[in-house]
């Protein structure tokens, strides 16, 4: 409740409408310690511990998380994670996302809530290009960075790590608001 009165709060501060439009996924392993319940291996980046899913809007407020191992693939996490997001952000009308959630996320999305999913980089295209909205998700992720309880997780339970994130971005709103 506090989180969802702050989102609308700070975008109307910066002239935006309360509710989004564009939603930006991705997700973040980190470390974990060794009193965690439950944690797994990211074999793509080598971090045994756990998954940070979050869903944003533009300007990189977080609308979502969920927290996972980290050996649990992005598309498994993003249809329920999407589903809470579209419980409270019934405006959202594109999704962008990077290529981990290529796949059937596309046609559940147009199906279910009539959104569309931007893919990042396009099919075929190689090299480093900077994709527009893209970047804003991986700005987020840099701003808990600042915050020593999230560099590392800390906490025995995936739901208590979901708190800490959702208590890390209010801290931020809180900062933004006028």
């Amino acid at each position: 409740m506090i989180h969802q009165a702050l989102h609308e709060q700070t975008r109307s501060d910066i002239g935006k409408t309360p509710s989004p439009t564009v939603a930006i996924i991705d997700s973040q392993s980190v470390k974990t310690t060794e009193l965690a319940n439950s944690r797994g291996f990211d074999a793509h980046k080598k971090v045994k511990g756990r998954k940070r899913h979050i869903v944003t809007d533009t300007i990189g407020i977080l609308l979502g998380v969920k927290v996972t191992d980290a050996n649990v693939s992005d598309n498994q996490v993003a249809i329920d994670l999407l589903n809470e997001v579209f419980n409270w952000q019934i405006t959202i009308q594109l999704v962008c996302a990077d290529a981990g959630y290529r796949g059937k996320l596309g046609d559940w999305l147009y199906l279910t809530h009539q959104c569309q999913l931007d893919i990042a980089p396009p099919v075929g295209q190689s090299g480093f290009v900077v994709v527009p909205l893209r970047w804003v998700v991986e700005r987020t992720f840099s701003w808990f960075g600042w915050f020593r309880r999230l560099t590392l997780d800390y906490e025995r339970s995936a739901e208590t790590a979901e708190a800490m994130v959702y208590i890390a971005s209010i801290y931020l709103m809180r900062n933004r608001i006028k």
